[in-house]
């Protein structure tokens, strides 16, 4: 699994009135992974692709929750999110790098295989 994290800036223009306008910066986080023919095919024979890499709530004409799948990041091939400050992209791409993509990986290789078909212990 290889990973690209690339950061932007935006100028967004938004309408404050009938003639007048303000313009803010959207900071972007764009992360592109290319998975391993191997990974690929693990994802495929385990069907894994609705597994939710990410999931947040959200309040947008009432609250749900929205989830980004592995199919989504296969399909995609580059996640886009954007965030209002540095700060939230700063953050983001932290959890990318210390939990979300790590866990990823590790889901990912525990589905290789289901271990000893047979095993004996004592109590």
């Amino acid at each position: 699994m290889r990973v690209t994290i690339k950061r932007e800036e935006e100028q967004v223009k938004h309408k404050t009135g009938l003639f007048s306008s303000t313009t803010k910066t959207n900071y972007k986080v764009l992360t592109t992974v290319d998975f391993s023919e191997v990974e690929l095919a693990i994802i495929k024979q385990h069907n894994l692709g609705d597994i939710a890499i990410f999931q947040m709530e959200m309040d947008t004409f009432g609250p749900h929750t929205y989830s980004y799948t592995l199919d989504h990041l296969i399909k995609d091939r580059t996640w886009v999110r954007g965030f209002p400050t540095p700060l939230e992209a700063n953050e983001f791409e932290h959890e990318l790098k210390g939990t979300i993509l790590p866990n990823l990986k590790s889901y990912i290789e525990a589905n290789t295989s289901q271990g000893a078909t047979t095993e004996t212990f004592e109590l």
